[in-house]
């Protein structure tokens, strides 16, 4: 009987060990997703001076390889990361030490990357053809951020196409005081989007301007301060400062 009873008090004591085993929190693992920053795209080229923005660092991703079918220029990203050493071997970042590139761009290794979901719609900046784009603004009520808001009419088979148009934006050479760059705007179907149906409809819309700021990062150029976003409307031009 003795035995029988140390035996079950043996049991119970295993047993209860197990249970408190098995309450007992895992040790929370490291989320490579933590601690993300918003970043726009800036090419989808593996050498590039750089891959992405933020504010007012340009981000050299040595481990774009892994990430370059997930990106779409001018498109906004949550991505996090880790700085690190830059090394010759990937375009002209140098080697410094760890901390980047200051003040041009900073190496960085993503550990994790995840698009944002965009409001606005596209922008192209000199297309072809572009005196002849039939202009459907109406309006442009404002330049905010990177975005542009303004008011369109447009014939289609319903108010859904909206979301076909595009920005159009194409630069005038010396066209404001003390060589301000200029930006002439128009919002358009892209010349492949033909519709047969006459309805009419007007709709607010917002338009990404990303592809300003990618224009002179591309081109390895110091941006100007800001530049002059234009719409015309019968003979009269409303400018819209946008800073870069």
């Amino acid at each position: 009987m003795k035995k029988l009873i140390q035996s079950l008090a043996i049991l119970a004591l295993s047993l209860f060990l197990i249970g408190l085993q098995s309450c007992r929190k895992p040790k929370p693992k490291n989320d490579p997703c933590n601690n993300s920053v918003q970043v726009t795209a800036l090419s989808a080229d593996a050498n590039t001076f750089a891959h992405f923005s933020k504010q007012d660092d340009n981000l050299f991703a040595v481990n774009f390889s892994s990430y370059a079918n997930q990106i779409i220029v001018g498109n906004d990203y949550q991505i996090s990361y880790i700085e690190v050493a830059c090394v010759e071997n990937y375009g002209r970042c140098g080697t410094i030490a760890p901390g980047g590139c200051f003040p041009l761009r900073k190496c960085i290794q993503i550990t994790c990357l995840k698009p944002v979901a965009m409001n606005c719609l596209g922008s192209e900046l000199n297309p072809n053809g572009f005196d002849e784009v039939n202009n459907c603004m109406l309006n442009l009520y404002q330049v905010q951020g990177r975005s542009l808001k303004a008011r369109a009419g447009f014939s289609a088979c319903s108010e859904a196409a909206s979301s076909n148009l595009k920005l159009y934006l194409q630069l005038l050479p010396n066209a404001g005081p003390s060589n301000q760059q200029v930006w002439l705007a128009k919002i358009a179907y892209p010349q492949t989007d033909i519709y047969t149906c006459q309805a009419y409809f007007e709709k607010d819309l917002c338009f990404d301007l990303s592809a300003i700021n990618n224009h002179y990062m591309l081109l390895n150029m110091t941006p100007p301060k800001d530049v002059t976003i234009r719409f015309v409307k019968g003979e009269e031009n409303f400018d819209f400062p946008y800073t870069l």
